[in-house]
């Protein structure tokens, strides 16, 4: 006989495992502080990167247009603005990148104590047909 009650938690697990993708389903395998801590690190890493692009192409661009005689460009000043931005850019970049990852990971571990409660009311429905003698007695 079908328990409907069972087959409905099922259908629940099976939309989460089809519809969740590794994006969803990454927060729920690390602690809160080592996700964190990761994405950081790789937001760091492509931060620097964007940043180095910005001003390399920059340097390209008023190179190209004459900008003025090389001789006469400080470049203390030049490196001090550029250090600068580039604190300000990367610290701006990664509080964003902290509270946007901070939500997913929230969002992922709040998917991921639904699926496994669900998954505990499936297994003890289960638990419970086998103990049951009749079919009336599964409810």
């Amino acid at each position: 006989m079908i328990h409907e009650d069972r087959v409905r938690q099922m259908i629940k697990l099976a939309v989460y495992d089809e519809n969740k993708s590794m994006g969803e389903k990454k927060p729920a395998q690390y602690f809160r502080k080592d996700y964190l801590a990761l994405e950081m690190i790789k937001s760091f890493f492509c931060g620097t990167m964007a940043y180095a692009i910005i001003v390399i192409l920059g340097a390209v661009y008023l190179l190209g247009n004459g900008a003025g005689d090389i001789s006469t460009v400080n470049f203390i000043r030049i490196l001090i603005l550029t250090v600068v931005l580039y604190a300000v850019f990367l610290g701006i970049y990664l509080v964003l990148t902290y509270s946007i990852y901070s939500a997913r990971y929230e969002k992922g571990r709040k998917a991921s104590r639904e699926y496994y409660h669900t998954l505990k009311r499936v297994n003890e429905m289960y638990r419970q047909e086998d103990t049951a003698k009749t079919p009336e007695e599964w409810l």
